[in-house]
Order: C-alpha cells, then sequence, then structure tokens
C-alpha cells in the first residue's frame, strides 16, 4: 500500500470567491472524516483571490479513489463548473521532507 499524494489548485474569479467556499470548506470537513484520509490542507492563495490550494494526503488508491466518488467531492464539481470554476489535481511523489 503506497500513500498518495495530491496537491489540487481550485481556481475560480475573485468574486465568485464567496460562492465557492461553503462547498469547499464541507469538502474539506467531511474529507477529514474519511477513514482513508490522513491529511486535507485547504490554503488561500494570499496574492491571487479566489485561488486555493488542497493538500492531501490518502492512504492508498483505493481510499482516493472512493474520495472521488463521494457526494460532497461531485457537488464541488458540479459548483465549480456552474460558477465557471477550474480544478487541476496534481498526484505527487515527495521529493524532500524535513521536520
Amino acid at each position: 500500500m503506497s500513500k498518495i499524494f495530491i496537491t489540487a489548485i481550485v481556481s475560480v474569479k475573485p468574486d465568485k470567491f464567496e460562492a465557492l467556499e461553503p462547498s469547499l470548506r464541507e469538502c474539506a470537513e467531511r474529507s477529514l472524516e474519511e477513514e482513508a484520509c490522513e491529511r486535507y490542507e485547504v490554503s488561500a492563495d494570499i496574492s491571487e483571490v479566489g485561488r486555493f490550494i488542497v493538500n492531501e494526503i490518502w492512504r492508498d488508491e483505493a481510499g482516493f479513489k472512493a474520495h472521488t466518488e463521494k457526494d460532497y467531492f461531485k457537488k464541488l464539481g458540479e459548483i465549480l463548473k456552474v460558477l465557471s470554476g477550474e480544478i487541476e489535481i496534481i498526484q505527487t511523489s515527495p521529493f524532500l521532507t524535513r521536520r
């Protein structure tokens, strides 16, 4: 079992920020309740209003796949479509880690 590391960049126009925030918050909070979720951190880009960076760690591929089937994950995708937003999901591999 290999952990899955995800970085997602979620973007909407600045005037759509407030419309996106509740769905993004719900997805984050409910994701943290998933057994396979080891980390789910959402950060707002301080230089670009409407852009968020999401860093996730999942126990394994099956856990991440199950996450993408959850209603709140799909709802976030639907909200992004309505708001003409974008999401880029990048699966990463840690290169250097320090404590």
